[in-house]
């Protein structure tokens, strides 16, 4: 009966192990995810950037005070993150 309950504790503690692995395994790959979206956000940003002095040095503006690349750099950015947040979600989901 020891022995029984001895074998028992093993294999919960086997199982509990397994799990412990498979949610680290899952961070790190979070982890790596965060990383690459913060390096394309970063990258984002230096093309707003160096896109916003040009354009606001030119004499006219469209109303709202954006400009079409500026929209269309934003728009890029919202698309990446969205993205990359759903493949996140999906992957949360499946663990």
């Amino acid at each position: 009966q020891r022995f029984t309950r001895v074998e028992s504790s093993i294999v919960t503690l086997a199982e509990s192990i397994a799990k412990l692995s498979a949610q680290i395994q899952m961070q790190r790959v979070i982890k790596d995810d965060v990383y690459h979206l913060r390096q394309e956000v970063a990258e984002l940003r230096q093309q707003v950037y160096q896109q916003y002095p040009r354009q606001q040095q030119q004499p006219s503006t469209p109303a709202g005070g954006r400009t079409s690349s500026m929209s269309t750099a934003s728009q890029q950015q919202s698309r990446l993150i969205t993205a990359n947040t759903q493949r996140l979600t999906t992957a949360n989901r499946t663990n």
